[in-house]
Order: structure tokens, then C-alpha cells, then sequence
């Protein structure tokens, strides 16, 4: 017979005569067989390091490329645009790769390379009425996506002919008829938020000092952000492939090592609502998940009232409100490549809040807690919210949860980690943190599981609408809530909440500064993992 853990799905052949045997003590079915998912199926694959073998362009300007989608669902179509310098290399290959575990390589070939003759392309220059940088680049190469291809992170290659230098593509490849029991989030909109690709982003320190007009007092000589960013453009960091290394890549290693059953989208996805996320049991929030518009939110609660459960495997969650709209001209048919956040220009640029009347002050692009706008506080969904940065410290075990006789932490998460009240995830606490707010909007029945020390050098982000905490702290949170709206994906929701943008890195040591992979990091997710879909709580 089959044994499986349907936490991580992992399936182990036991030969017995008669009867059963569950080894590892965790639930078992009787069955003739048990297919594996896709993941696993995917990951039994032989892997290629040749993704990540080669060096960036000494110009970024000398190789670089973007995508016309951030997301294709199988059977689709998606266009690749490159800007390739001939007179430092004549022609490149382009080699698609899928992202995964594939026994250490971390990702598999799936298409290429094609030779491409290199083209000089315009790089645009912002708009000066909102800073937004678009690129209208031609000569495409178009990949359709066969439907055999497994959903997730796929990344493209540029590699030049002479020099063998390039930088990357990234995008995701979805499976919308095929549920999964975790869904996994991909933090596009925050990318593009930080991308300072072509000389503005949404944040002044890394963008240029070319004004905009929008500017309420602009000051001659400092940085100006933009108001708006497009998707029509590389990404600046990492060699193209945006935040992808610091945050989600690891979690992604993790998830498909361990053979979870995942699908993927990105943050636009949960906007326009492709793929639908009453498909999963669990959506994991992965990565630095910071932009939200309106109906990711809306969406992200009916999920929750539907009993899904909801993983923040990052901090600052949900602190800005954003609208998406089309490309501008001539890309005007391009539904959503335009991200609108003027942030602390709102109340005096936002057109939305001219009229103070109007029904539409709750898109105002502002912060979600901002009482005068979205009056949204994130911690009603999250259960708690973004409060410091730049944070350097580690997460201690909660000593407000009930211990055992022998000094271990009551709350199951803690299941077979050995951990004991007051033991510390050294270096997992940063860069950005979250804690518990008293706004009325904290779930009731919200447990702590981590207070951590900030140090004395963070600063309090938050002051404005709550105040100053008269003890700082970071919280690891997590709450239930029943599931009120049919079909249920569970008979309540699941929600939890890292506190921590680095708590992933204790999931794999990848492109991680210091080794701070993690045996017990890797166990509580586990832990949570399985109670998100209303699995048994696997072993060690």
C-alpha cells in the first residue's frame, strides 16, 4: 500500500502483506495508488546550472529584455523585447529555464537557445507629468506556451555570442483549470514599484532628478519619483530579474524540494482575478508584498471568507494602495501594465482626491491606514502591520505563549522543532517588521507566536496615525477565522503572518548574505503549511 502526508504530499511505497503501516506517525490512506502532483513530477527532471553561470553587461544597456505580459497561462502566447547592442555583441541566445528544486540545479531547460541578431532599441525617457518610464520596443520573440509546461517561475536568458555576458526575463506561467492546494503569489507590482529602470521608480532615492510637472514644491537638484511605472520596461536589479533573488526564490526552492502541490500567479493576476483563487486551499503572500490595489485586497478577503487559508511569508504587506490602468499610447490596448501610486503626494495630486465628496476616496492612492482615504488598516487582513526599518536582529519565541512543564512553547507550530521559550532564528529578523496595532481592527482571536527586539536603530514608521509603541517590538502572529461564504476550501481560514521580510531565508541559503538556513524555520512552515489546507501536522 501508499502512505502519504497530504501536508507535503509526499508519497512512500510500504510493502505489507496485510494491514497498514504509517511510518513517520502521520495520517495514512488506504489505496491501491497515489499519483504524484505535478510539482514532483516536474522536479524528477534532470536540472541545468547553466541559469545562472554568467555575468551582467558592463552597460545594462548592452543586453537587456522585458516581457509584454508578467504572467501567460498555458496555451498563451508572450512576447520577449530586447535591447541588444550589436557592436559589443552581434547576435545572443535566448534559453527558457522553469525555476524549481530539481535535485539542486534549480532550474530545467525547457526551451532554447535561439539565435538572435542583436538590435538597438530606444530607451525612453520619463514622462514629465508623472515620471513614468515605458518602453515601445519591436522586433518580439514570441513563445507560446505549450500546455504540457507545469505552472510557475520561468526566467529567460539573454546571453551575448561574444562576450557571454547577459541578464534575465522573468515571468510566470499559469494553470488556471488545474486546482492546487497552494497557490503561490508572485510580488510582481512591488518590483516595478522599486524598479528604477530608465531613471524613475516610485521612490525618490533611487530615482533621478528630472522633475515632473505634478510636483507640489519641487526642489531643484533632488531626486523626483514618479507617480506612475509601467511593466513596459527591464528591471533594474539583479540583472533583470527585479526582487525574485531576495525573497521569493527561496521560498520557491523550498516549496518545490519538499513537493508541495503549488500553483503560481502574480499580484496583477489577483487583480484582474485570473485563475481565481477559490481554485486552492492556501494563498502564500511570498516576497515583498508591499503594493495593493483594491481588488487584490477585496480578493484576498473573499478567499478568507471562503475558509482558504493566507500566508505572509514577508512584512510590510499590503501598506500602499495602488491602481492598475493601461499602457499609455500607442500600448493603450495593454490592459494593466501601468501602476499609479502617488503615495505622499496623493491628497494634492491623486485626481481622485480633488473631490472630497466623491465615492471614490477609497482608491486614493495612499496608504491602506490613511483614515482620510482607504481607512483600511492592513492588520484587519494580515493581523498585524508594517512598523520598522532597517531592521538587523533575530526572532525570539514568544514568551506570551503558554509554555509546557519543560519549557517548550505550547502553540502547535512549534510541533517538532524542539524549540524552547526565549530560543532565537538568529539574523531572520529584517529587513523590514511588523507588529501588533491597538486600532480596533486586530482579529480577536489572534495568537502571538514571536516578540523580537528591535533594535534601537529602526526607525518607527508608523507614528503619525498610532504612535510610538512605549516598548518596541516585532510580532509573529497568527489568527483563524471561520469559513462563512460556500464553497469552503476549509471549515475556517488559516492566517499567518512571519512579521519578518528575511523569514524565508531560513527556508534555503540562497544568494543569502550569511548561511541562515534554518531546521526549525523550515519545520513551523511545514507545520503551517498543513494546518492552512486542514491537513495532520507532518513529522521532522
Amino acid at each position: 500500500m501508499f502512505c502519504v502526508n497530504l501536508a507535503r504530499y509526499t508519497v512512500i511505497t510500504i510493502t505489507r502483506a496485510s494491514g497498514f503501516l504509517c511510518i513517520f506517525s502521520v495520517f495514512c490512506l488506504y489505496t491501491s495508488a497515489i499519483a504524484a502532483n505535478s510539482i514532483q513530477t516536474e522536479n524528477a527532471n534532470i536540472g541545468d546550472t547553466a541559469w545562472n553561470k554568467f555575468k551582467s553587461p558592463d552597460d545594462e544597456h548592452d543586453m537587456e529584455g522585458y516581457a509584454n505580459k508578467d504572467s501567460v497561462n498555458i496555451g498563451g502566447s508572450i512576447n520577449f523585447y530586447t535591447n541588444a547592442n550589436p557592436s559589443v555583441d552581434s547576435s545572443y541566445a535566448l534559453t527558457v529555464y522553469r525555476l524549481g528544486w530539481y535535485k539542486g540545479a534549480g532550474a530545467r531547460r525547457v526551451a532554447g537557445p535561439v539565435s538572435r541578431t542583436s538590435t538597438r532599441q530606444i530607451i525612453p525617457v520619463p514622462d514629465p507629468a508623472t515620471g513614468m518610464v515605458q518602453a515601445n520596443w519591436t522586433h518580439p520573440y514570441t513563445l507560446n506556451i505549450p500546455k504540457s509546461w507545469v505552472s510557475g517561475i520561468y526566467i529567460v536568458t539573454l546571453i551575448g555570442n561574444k562576450t557571454g555576458k547577459g541578464r534575465y526575463i522573468p515571468f510566470v506561467v499559469r494553470d488556471i483549470n488545474r486546482p492546487s492546494n497552494y497557490l503561490f503569489q508572485v510580488s510582481t507590482i512591488t518590483w516595478q514599484a522599486y524598479n528604477a529602470w530608465g531613471g524613475k521608480s516610485l521612490y525618490a532615492y533611487n530615482s533621478d532628478t528630472r522633475p515632473v510637472t505634478s510636483d507640489t514644491r519641487p526642489i531643484p537638484g533632488a531626486n523626483v519619483q514618479a507617480r506612475k511605472v509601467s511593466f513596459n520596461r527591464p528591471y533594474d536589479d539583479w540583472a533583470g530579474l527585479g526582487q525574485l533573488i531576495d525573497w521569493e526564490i527561496k521560498m520557491l526552492f523550498f516549496l518545490e524540494r519538499e513537493g508541495y502541490d503549488i500553483s503560481y500567479q502574480t499580484d496583477t493576476d489577483t487583480h484582474v482575478g485570473n485563475g481565481g483563487l477559490l481554485n486552492h486551499k492556501a494563498i502564500l503572500s511570498v516576497g515583498h508584498n508591499e503594493y495593493w490595489s483594491k481588488a487584490m485586497r477585496d480578493n484576498f478577503e473573499l478567499a478568507r471568507a471562503h475558509g482558504a487559508g493566507l500566508g505572509f511569508f514577508g512584512a510590510d504587506t499590503c501598506y500602499w494602495q495602488i491602481r492598475m490602468e493601461p499602457a499609455s499610447a500607442p500600448l493603450a490596448s495593454q490592459q494593466n501594465r501601468t501602476i499609479v501610486g502617488y503615495k505622499g503626494y496623493a491628497a494634492t495630486e491623486d485626481p481622485l482626491a480633488k473631490n472630497l465628496i466623491t465615492s471614490d476616496n477609497n482608491l486614493v492612492t495612499a496608504l491602506w491606514r490613511d483614515p482620510l482615504w482607504a481607512n483600511r488598516p492592513e492588520n484587519g487582513l494580515v493581523g498585524i502591520m508594517y512598523s520598522f526599518w532597517p531592521v538587523k536582529g533575530d526572532i525570539v519565541t514568544s514568551k506570551s505563549d503558554p509554555k509546557l512543564a519543560n519549557g517548550t512553547p505550547s502553540h502547535w507550530i512549534y510541533t517538532g522543532t524542539g524549540m524552547k521559550i526565549g530560543d532565537t532564528f538568529k539574523g531572520l529578523l529584517g529587513y523590514e517588521a511588523d507588529r501588533i496595532f491597538n486600532n480596533g481592527k486586530t482579529p480577536a482571536n489572534m495568537k502571538i507566536l514571536a516578540t523580537s527586539d528591535v533594535p534601537a536603530t529602526s526607525i518607527e514608521h508608523t507614528e503619525f496615525f498610532y504612535g510610538n509603541p512605549a516598548q518596541p517590538k516585532a510580532h509573529m502572529t497568527i489568527y483563524t477565522k471561520i469559513c462563512t461564504a460556500m464553497p469552503c476550501q476549509n471549515p475556517v481560514s488559516t492566517v499567518f503572518a512571519t512579521g519578518s521580510m528575511q523569514w524565508a531565508w531560513g527556508l534555503d541559503n540562497y544568494s543569502n548574505p550569511v548561511n541562515l538556513e534554518n531546521p526549525n524555520v523550515k519545520q513551523m512552515t511545514r507545520n503551517v503549511l498543513a494546518r492552512m489546507v486542514n491537513a495532520p501536522l507532518p513529522a521532522k
